[in-house]
């Protein structure tokens, strides 16, 4: 073999050997193995220049289609792995797609003069709308009010809280012991003692609450022969009647007595001859 060709294959070879290198990035040991065959391959130049031998041509023609075809494989996982991860970005990126509009409002037909300068913006798919163009929708008698984790249109409404805890407005014939217990042994330490035939006691609750729960039943001492039973009025509206209450019957209670934001709630208890009603654990919320 001349000088010029001896040059020319050992070019070949030494080009092919960087070109897998260099393309063979999905495993380091992989290419430590073919660059340890690729130096038993060629494995030694003698003579006086003009001669070269190469052992194993087709064992290194083998073992870099191989690496080719590994390094495809690594490719394409590789590809597949950023495009993953491009997706992921997209949905948990730091930086929201948002973007603002100017909307005029207009409520059944007549225009509303509002400052419409980004009233509306889109953030991630997502519509909101500026609270001055809320509370031109509701109207100058209502308005939304944010507070807390809440919010509220019109006026803002309390948590739940104990109805013997409210002000009491009026009363006649009422109790309010530390701890009461009814005729089945039942102790209650909220609780309302009606002591006469026809007692009541009136709270105000500044029309901040919509629903009642309570129990009903009655006092230990009571008469086996006395009979009750318990209206519940909201402003003067009666809204709810109990049934029948006695020493032998069985304690009861109500949930979501509606009292439509009463000012004043008025619970009155009536029998022929005696007291001795219970209303107990009574909460007021929304």
């Amino acid at each position: 073999m001349n000088k010029t060709n001896r040059i020319t294959l050992i070019a070949a070879a030494l080009g092919a050997a960087a070109t897998v290198s260099a393309a063979f990035v999905g495993s380091s040991y992989g290419q430590q193995k073919f660059q340890k065959n690729l130096q038993n391959s060629i494995e030694e130049i003698t003579g006086d220049n003009n001669t070269v031998n190469i052992n194993n041509m087709d064992g290194f023609i083998k073992e870099y289609q191989n690496l080719m075809v590994s390094n495809d494989r690594y490719a394409k996982q590789l590809k597949d792995t950023v495009k993953e991860l491009d997706e992921l970005k997209e949905q948990m990126g730091d930086t929201p797609i948002f973007k603002f509009r100017d909307l005029r409002l207009s409520v059944d037909g007549e225009e509303v003069s509002l400052n419409s300068k980004k009233s509306m913006a889109i953030i991630d798919g997502r519509e909101y709308f500026d609270k001055s163009f809320i509370d031109s929708l509701l109207g100058s008698d209502r308005s939304l009010t944010i507070k807390e984790d809440g919010a509220y249109v019109g006026k803002i409404i309390q948590d739940k809280t104990d109805l013997k805890n409210k002000r009491v407005v009026d009363s006649h014939g009422v109790d309010f012991p530390d701890s009461e217990t009814d005729s089945y042994g039942n102790t209650y330490v909220n609780a309302i003692e009606f002591q006469e035939s026809d007692s009541f006691v009136t709270f105000n609750l500044n029309e901040e609450y919509s629903l009642l729960k309570c129990g009903f039943s009655m006092e230990e001492n009571a008469y086996s022969d006395v009979t009750g039973y318990i209206v519940i009025k909201a402003d003067d509206k009666v809204v709810y009647t109990s049934s029948e209450l006695g020493k032998t019957k069985k304690p009861f209670s109500e949930t979501d007595i509606a009292i439509n934001n009463c000012m004043l709630l008025t619970v009155e208890y009536h029998s022929e001859s005696h007291g001795y009603g219970i209303v107990s654990d009574a909460v007021i919320y929304n």
